[in-house]
């Protein structure tokens, strides 16, 4: 579990090596979802996220600037990858987040 082993990690090197492995387990998981997309609507919409996940994103903005229907999206999203737009764009930003503080606490 790794929450207890996040409260557990008491060293820098053991924190570190934690983080490394949250990480790689999002990254992972984000390309296994990736990997399997066959709409290229979805495509568009996850490589504006991609791109813009550090902005002000909505469901409603994202849909104005690939040009689809926002419900579409919406059941795009459940139908190809079983989650929701807002789950979607909060794992790309817990994993971007996480790939940061990784590289801080190597330096």
């Amino acid at each position: 579990d790794i929450n207890r082993q996040l409260n557990l990690a008491t060293t820098e090197q053991s924190v570190s090596t934690l983080t490394r492995e949250i990480c790689e387990l999002y990254k992972n998981e984000l390309q296994d979802n990736r990997k399997t997309l066959v709409n290229p609507s979805l495509k568009r919409v996850i490589e504006y996220i991609d791109q813009n996940y550090m902005n002000r994103l909505t469901l409603e903005n994202v849909a104005k600037h690939v040009f689809l229907n926002k419900t579409y999206i919406s059941q795009m999203f459940m139908k190809h990858l079983g989650i929701s737009f807002v789950s979607y764009l909060e794992s790309v930003r817990i994993y971007k987040a996480q790939e940061m503080l990784h590289k801080i606490l190597l330096f």
